[in-house]
């Protein structure tokens, strides 16, 4: 089964399009578990844990953040001129403050060259 990422219609067949509106489709397994990390987010304090250091540091740790399914947001956008990345980094990475620990033990990791927990 596969639900619409916008829509949240659900489809029995695999379609990787919603036929409803067009939007992508995602196993309805992940679809849950996205609105629970969702969920956990909108009823959770945030936590700052970690300021990116350039594009790739924030796709990195994003991504690794996904797959270990630490709820997280990054917030503050790269303030931009000319290309440059200016101010305070490229955004922070943001977890609830019953993920700070795990993620805490992730970036030691991380910033050590081990990749994950």
């Amino acid at each position: 089964m596969r639900a619409c990422v916008h829509c949240d219609a659900i489809f029995d067949g695999d379609p990787v399009t919603c036929p409803s509106c067009g939007s992508p489709t995602v196993d309805n397994a992940l679809r849950a578990d996205f609105d629970r990390i969702a969920e956990d987010l909108r009823q959770e304090d945030l936590v700052s844990v970690h300021t990116f250091d350039g594009p790739a540091d924030r796709a990195i740790l994003l991504d690794l953040f996904r797959q270990l399914r630490i709820p997280h947001t990054a917030g503050g956008a790269p303030l931009l001129h000319a290309g440059a990345a200016v101010g305070e980094g490229w955004g922070s990475l943001l977890v609830p403050e019953v993920s700070e620990a795990r993620a805490r033990a992730v970036l030691r990791d991380y910033a050590k060259g081990e990749g994950t927990a």
